[in-house]
This record gives structure tokens, C-alpha cells and sequence, in this order.
């Protein structure tokens, strides 16, 4: 038993809330993905027995088995989905070292593992998108960011994207700016948060034998259009990316080393913005302002003060 001292809002759990989450959802099911806190009982056995008192990240998206229900003053989970926080790593900086740090590693992964140098990332501007350009770079990987505003791109150029798409600007730019970077980058790896209209006009723009991965629905719409000629003539393929079931395709070995990476970057690479705090009781009214601008920080709820 884990007493929660702080869980992030995450795209995912608003999916979740507004009924525009794909994945199946099996009721009973409560809210929250990840968090951290202090684990204050143990169901027996030596590890877990050994954390009682200790500072833990913990997930509830490593094992599809258990309901989501972080977002709580307490919750049961078993001692496999929580990683000891370091002195040095606050319930802050811990409460969300599972949905982008592992997301990001792992399309970092995908991209070395098919000998990718650059790879295009869209909703850029994100605590994702920010955490994806410094993990990236790390690894010697370029990002091609795309962003819906200009104050985003000049944000993510201080950062150190190599380069920034603003699609606010006329079409007929920001299209052909983007297929000329990638056709000069040679990027045929990417990653869309965004799905419909996009998704389909990134397969268009994006050069032959380019894998696109989709890994969210942030149009809201469901159904994604693509253009034959792209998929039979240019071998252009459309895929998704879920971090449940990669998670889960991996050896024991290779997640804890995702954990390992996770936690030594906690203060870096994956450090984010924290734009508000809630508590479980301010939760619904907080949500409507963190919804309407996102990119600021993440939304953290607070159930025990510190």
C-alpha cells in the first residue's frame, strides 16, 4: 500500500475522463496512471517488505492488469510497478517517471534500432515533445518538430530542436518546408500524437518507405485517411504505438534498464513544468484550465502537502 503524495494529469487520463480513450477500459476503473509517495504497508515477501517506509515512483500502465486508481490518498499495487525514488529525486520530479520518460525512451529505441538519425515528432511543444528533443540529442538524434504556434517554435528552438515546423503559418509553407527537411534529413521515422487530418497529410509529406507511428488522438477524431499511391508506391506504412503492450513485449532485463535510464534522468532530460497544483478536492475545477493550455506544465495533484 502506497500513501500518494503526488499524481500528474497526463493527455491519457483525459482520454479517459472525456470518453475519447480507444483503448478498453475494464469496470471497475479509477483514474491516474502514474504517481509517487511513501509505501506504508506490505503484502508480504522479501522486496516488498523491504520497500515499507521508502519513496517510490509507481505506474499502473506496466500491468494492464490492475485498475488505474492512483489518483487517491492511497493505493494497493503490487511491488513490480514502483521504483525507489534517490535522495536526490523529489515526489515532484518522481511522480512521473513512467508515461513520457518510457514513452520517449522508447521511440528513441525504435529509432537506433532501425538506424534513424532523424525522426519527426508532432505536438512538439509538449512535456513529451521538450523531454523527446533532450533524450534525443543525448543519443545523437535529431527531432523535427511540429508546433500550432509561434511563441512554441521559438521556445523549442532555445531548447535545441534542430528544427520547428509552425502550422500556423499558410499551408502551402509549412507543408513544403516540411517535406523539404525531411527529404533533406532523410527522416523517415514518425511519431504523430495528433491522428486524423494530420496523420494522413504527414503520409503525404513524409519521403518514401517512411514509418509513421501514431500514439494519440489529440484531433479527436478516429479515423485516419491515407492515400494508396503513399502505402503501395512509396512503401509508406501508417502504425500505432502503445506503451502498454512495447512495455510488456520487452525482457525483464530491458525494463529495468528503461526504469534505470528513467530515474537518472529524472532531473534532466525528463525534468518538466509544473503549471498548477490541486488537490483531489480542487481536481474538477483545475482541469478546465489546464486543458485549454497544456503546453505551460503539467497539472499535479496534491492529495498529501509537503
Amino acid at each position: 500500500m502506497v500513501q500518494v503524495h503526488r499524481s500528474p494529469v497526463n493527455p491519457s487520463d483525459l482520454g479517459v475522463l472525456t470518453g475519447h480513450y480507444y483503448a478498453p477500459r475494464p469496470l471497475p476503473h479509477g483514474l491516474g496512471n502514474e504517481g509517487s509517495g511513501v509505501v506504508v504497508k506490505s503484502g508480504g515477501g522479501e522486496e516488498a517488505d523491504g520497500l515499507v517506509g521508502k519513496r517510490v515512483g509507481l505506474s499502473v500502465i506496466t500491468d494492464t492488469g490492475l485498475p488505474s486508481t492512483i489518483w487517491g490518498e492511497y493505493t494497493v499495487v503490487p511491488v513490480s510497478v514502483c521504483i525507489p525514488l534517490p535522495d536526490d529525486v523529489s515526489y515532484e520530479q518522481g511522480c512521473a517517471l513512467f508515461v513520457n520518460p518510457l514513452t520517449v525512451i522508447s521511440f528513441v529505441d525504435i529509432a537506433k534500432a532501425g538506424g534513424h538519425r532523424t525522426i519527426l515528432h508532432t505536438a512538439a511543444a509538449s512535456a513529451l515533445g521538450k523531454m523527446l528533443v533532450a533524450y534525443a540529442k543525448r543519443n545523437g538524434i535529431e527531432v523535427i518538430g511540429v508546433v500550432r504556434r509561434a511563441s512554441q517554435k521559438e521556445e523549442l528552438l532555445k531548447l535545441g530542436t534542430a528544427y520547428v515546423i509552425d502550422t500556423s503559418v499558410d499551408e502551402g509553407k509549412w507543408t513544403s518546408e516540411l517535406k523539404r527537411v525531411c527529404e533533406e534529413k532523410k527522416c523517415t521515422l514518425g511519431f504523430d500524437a495528433i491522428g486524423g487530418p494530420m496523420a494522413a497529410k504527414l503520409m503525404r509529406l513524409m519521403p518514401p518507405q517512411t514509418t509513421l507511428r501514431v500514439y494519440g488522438g489529440l484531433s479527436g477524431q478516429r479515423e485516419m485517411s491515407v492515400n494508396l499511391g503513399d502505402v503501395l508506391f512509396s512503401e509508406k506504412v501508417l502504425a500505432g504505438f502503445w506503451l502498454v503492450p512495447y512495455f510488456k513485449s520487452l525482457s525483464k532485463e530491458q525494463q529495468q534498464e528503461m526504469f534505470k535510464k528513467a530515474v537518472q534522468h529524472a532531473t534532466d532530460d525528463f525534468s518538466f513544468n509544473i503549471a498548477h497544483r490541486t488537490t483531489l478536492a480542487g481536481l474538477a475545477k483545475d482541469l478546465s484550465r489546464y486543458v485549454n493550455d497544456m503546453t505551460q506544465g503539467k497539472l499535479v495533484i496534491c492529495p498529501v502537502k509537503q
